[in-house]
């Protein structure tokens, strides 16, 4: 007898909790499938894309939140055979020691061509001659009077006290000698309070300008510490700053700012009086020579040289030298540059 073949649908396989039916999938979803595999492409081919396009610079117009107010002078870097500064003597090693450092941040010289070194890692300040022979040092770890914490920024008034601001948000004073006088400062927003003090300088009536970085502002006070203004805060509007992060003072009377990629001009009254940007990706440092020429140091290892109209004069890349950051001139027109990733200082004669 013939056998009689079901007329029941067959069920499809189960594998787990799930049944195979290859056909109803293709049929049913494949479009489904194919609208999703098309949205997830559409996504991601932008993104992809932007791993093999030239990355915009940090530098550039748009890219600067303090581009729109100031002048764009678009300065091209003068590369030439001949150096424009030769290397006098470099000083200093890693260490703990004397004439050693853990990470050098700042420098100053004072009126008789004493040099006085930040040692940012070793919590202290080393004074050296102007040959680089080392003289004395002074400070340790901590927050106590005389003592550091991280110190940054230092500078000389017409008298020889020392003024260096640390990352325990605070000013101190000593006599040139390192003896503690006095101290101002403290954590906040407020007037006369700091937020990562990054800078120190003092004017020719012993007024003492202080990098206020974390809250995007420079800070007055006379030498006693009594706080006298603030002048600008953050912002892309017309003198304002986005994170200053040094500050040198000309023999003409102005404030020159290092400010990201940007200088400043700006009197001691706290006006804003002209600007330009430079070739750095970031400025580490700056200082103005006797005869007004601003010099600035950048992390990239690179130095620079500018007109007060932001010319650029020169640049250039010192043997040796591989993170230039804080800068200071002596009396004899020698430039004294902190190299932090070496911890050393180099003294240079600018050509």
């Amino acid at each position: 007898m013939p056998r009689v073949q079901s007329t029941k649908p067959r069920r499809p396989r189960k594998i787990g909790l799930l049944r195979l039916n290859l056909k109803t999938l293709f049929r049913r979803d494949f479009r489904i499938f194919f609208m999703g595999f098309v949205l997830v492409v559409m996504t991601l081919a932008p993104i992809l894309a932007g791993y093999g396009c030239k990355q915009k610079s940090p530098s550039s117009p748009e890219n600067s939140p303090t581009s729109s107010p100031l002048p764009y002078f678009s300065p091209t870097p003068t590369w030439t055979s001949t150096p424009m500064v030769d290397v006098v003597n470099v000083f200093g090693a890693y260490g703990t020691g004397q004439s050693q450092f853990r990470n050098v941040w700042d420098v100053c010289v004072n009126s008789v061509d004493r040099v006085f070194v930040t040692d940012f890692g070793n919590c202290r300040v080393e004074e050296f001659d102007d040959a680089g022979n080392y003289l004395d040092a002074w400070g340790s770890g901590g927050y106590a009077p005389g003592m550091f914490s991280n110190p940054t920024g230092i500078s000389t008034d017409s008298q020889g006290h020392i003024y260096v601001v640390d990352l325990a948000n605070r000013l101190q004073k000593f006599t040139s000698i390192g003896g503690y006088i006095t101290e101002w400062g403290g954590t906040g927003p407020g007037n006369g309070e700091l937020q990562e003090p990054y800078d120190v300088v003092v004017d020719h009536s012993d007024n003492v300008f202080v990098v206020d970085s974390g809250n995007s502002r420079l800070e007055k006070f006379d030498s006693n510490g009594n706080f006298m203004f603030s002048f600008n805060s953050q912002g892309s509007t017309f003198g304002q700053f986005y994170y200053p992060n040094a500050v040198a003072f000309s023999i003409t009377g102005y404030l020159w700012v290092a400010d990201g990629s940007n200088v400043l001009q700006m009197d001691v009254g706290g006006s804003y009086w002209s600007g330009f940007r430079t070739n750095g990706m970031g400025l580490s440092g700056i200082a103005v020579s006797s005869s007004g020429t601003i010099w600035v140091s950048q992390s990239s290892t690179e130095i620079e040289k500018y007109s007060p109209g932001g010319t650029l004069l020169g640049s250039c890349r010192v043997a040796g030298l591989s993170d230039p950051w804080g800068m200071a001139f002596d009396s004899a027109g020698c430039l004294f540059v902190a190299d932090r990733y070496n911890s050393q200082i180099f003294k240079l004669r600018p050509r």
